[in-house]
């Protein structure tokens, strides 16, 4: 017997919703989170058709080799089990029903026949209790001998975030390589970037000390160290490691299982703030970032239906969460430090990439942590995955950079103007820029010095504060397109008073039209910055940026062309391993 998925229940630790758990029918069922137990009153019914409990079809008929499934359920009392299917088309229908007596501690198990004629949608388990009843677990497994024999590596990469990276070693020590079912099958190697780890605190996880090169030079040396030691599969973490345990079991069940070449699994991104809102299922980078599935909220059934129909399949899987077999990596990491490594090495690698319902992590809003280093690393990493990666031209990749200064010059950030002229500059100073640069150190510190004045802080609201609708008339949308959103505005058109707008990427444009000063807050309302409208800096930044781009685009031909010459020795295991051992 092999388990394929557990059901799971939310802890009080858990950033998900219980609905993403399940789903009460009737509303005197309750659940303990001390105990762990689904509490089921005579006639109630709970539905598992969830996020974190709906059984993905589509990915273990089309990517796995699965000739037998069957379901083992958990509790006490008399129940009436169903297993219902949400088809893609948008259909649903039953199954299965029968009726079971469950013993405490004793698995009840039940043959799933009809397993052979289903091809797509959620198939998902309903309970209705004929006496009163609880449920304390369950598990879809099969006979079916797996394909792989997998030793998983886990591999983190830590910067003196240590409270997080701690609580995550614990987490996955206690959850996973505490459980007998997983002892030699998977282990844990933590990169330790800032070599503040102490033994005591690695516990069980492998710790190595390692020069900070960033997110590309932590994986890496993870890889390579997996590599040397027999390894079969990866799995890139972030260091804070807010998952189910059960999305790294499920993801080792599915590389067992893998009949389909080159197979990867991204893990889905959701928001810590909407802890059900989906952020990323898998993404393309096609010239651009573009998130598959964004804005789907895992608490739907349509919306999880939606969320695992492959209309476009995924050619990177971010590092928050990426699975891969490591005999498949033929193409190591671009020494980016941070941003853009996790897409050339899904693209240059050419994985097959499957999401799924029920594996990933939650994350920090990203335009929450937007600021000049950020848009500086993206704005680079963008411009040479163009080059080497699409075929793109110089005056295309010149629109990019122009949409990433105006979006930051307009909402009166111009540290992260200056940010994005900085990172022409590098682009254009070719390969040897990467070789000298590998740590970001000269860097960081002259970006640093754009950064002071978009730094978030502990901040107060000021009483005198305008609260601004975002609605506007197509008049007013015109006024601010022709005069820049107010730069070319004479100086008395400009109110001397400060509006309020949620940091994010970008400002709000209609909000900020005409206001002297804008206050940036996070969704807490305690940290943020005051940006100030100046027309003197935002002419000087237009000249500098103006100067650097028509550089950048006289040379991109001849860029491209180094780019691309020396992509290869920049990215196999010789070029990583003198990094490491020079």
């Amino acid at each position: 017997m092999h388990r394929l998925q557990n059901i799971i229940f939310p802890r009080l630790t858990s950033y998900a919703t219980e609905d993403m758990y399940f789903r009460f029918v009737e509303n005197s069922s309750s659940f303990c989170y001390s105990t762990q137990s689904i509490t089921l009153p005579k006639h109630s019914t709970v539905s598992l058709d969830t996020f974190f409990n709906g059984f993905t079809v589509a990915t273990w008929k089309r990517d796995c080799r699965i000739a037998h499934l069957a379901f083992s359920l958990l509790g006490t009392g008399q129940i009436r089990l169903r297993f219902g299917l949400h088809l893609s088309s948008g259909g649903d229908r039953w199954l299965s029903e029968q009726d079971l007596t469950l013993t405490a501690d004793v698995p009840a198990r039940v043959e799933l026949p009809f397993w052979n004629s289903l091809d797509d949608g959620m198939l998902y388990v309903c309970v209705t209790a004929i006496d009163d009843s609880a449920l304390t677990g369950g598990y879809f497994y099969t006979v079916t001998e797996p394909v792989m024999d997998v030793r998983l590596g886990i591999v983190v990469t830590h910067f003196n975030r240590k409270q997080y990276v701690l609580p995550a070693i614990q987490r996955i020590t206690d959850e996973l390589l505490d459980d007998p079912c997983f002892s030699g099958k998977v282990d844990l190697v933590v990169i330790d970037n800032s070599k503040n780890i102490s033994p005591a605190e690695a516990g069980r996880a492998t710790v190595i000390p390692n020069r900070n090169l960033g997110g590309s030079g932590g994986f890496m040396r993870g890889l390579l160290h997996l590599k040397d030691h027999g390894y079969t599969h990866c799995l890139f973490m972030d260091d804070d490691a807010t998952c189910e345990i059960e999305s790294i079991r499920r993801s080792y069940a599915l590389m067992q299982f893998a009949g389909t070449g080159r197979f990867a699994i991204a893990g889905s991104l959701m928001r810590e703030l909407e802890p059900y809102r989906l952020f990323e299922k898998g993404a393309v980078f096609n010239g651009t970032c573009q998130p598959l599935k964004s804005g789907l909220d895992m608490r739907k059934v349509p919306d999880l239906i939606e969320a695992e129909r492959r209309d476009r399949m995924p050619n990177y899987g971010a590092w928050w969460f990426f699975a891969f077999s490591i005999a498949d990596v033929r193409s190591y990491a671009f020494p980016f430090f941070v941003r853009g490594d996790d897409i050339m090495f899904g693209m240059r690698n050419e994985f097959h990439i499957v999401t799924q319902n029920g594996i990933g992590c939650w994350g920090e809003d990203f335009g929450l942590k937007s600021g000049p280093l950020p848009v500086y690393l993206d704005v680079r990493s963008h411009l040479v995955q163009r080059m080497v990666n699409t075929e793109r031209g110089a005056l295309s990749s010149a629109k990019l950079a122009i949409r990433f200064f105006r979006s930051a010059l307009l909402s009166y950030n111009y540290g992260t103007a200056r940010a994005v002229t900085s990172a022409l500059s590098d682009v254009r100073a070719g390969p040897k820029f990467w070789h000298d640069n590998l740590d970001l150190v000269a860097v960081r510190q002259r970006i640093s010095a754009y950064a002071a004045g978009e730094k978030m802080e502990a901040i107060e609201i000021p009483k005198e504060v305008v609260v601004k609708s975002q609605r506007e008339g197509i008049g007013r949308r015109i006024v601010r397109l022709v005069t820049a959103n107010g730069f070319l505005l004479p100086s008395f058109m400009i109110r001397n008073a400060i509006v309020l707008d949620d940091k994010k990427f970008v400002g709000d444009l209609r909000k900020i039209f005409r206001y002297r000063r804008v206050l940036y807050i996070s969704p807490s309302r305690e940290t943020g910055y005051i940006a100030v409208f100046d027309r003197g800096r935002f002419f000087y930044e237009i000249i500098l940026f103006t100067t650097e781009l028509l550089k950048l685009v006289l040379s991109y031909a001849e860029l491209k062309h180094r780019y691309r010459e020396t992509l290869p020795s920049m990215t196999d295991a010789r070029f990583w391993r003198n990094v490491y051992h020079p």
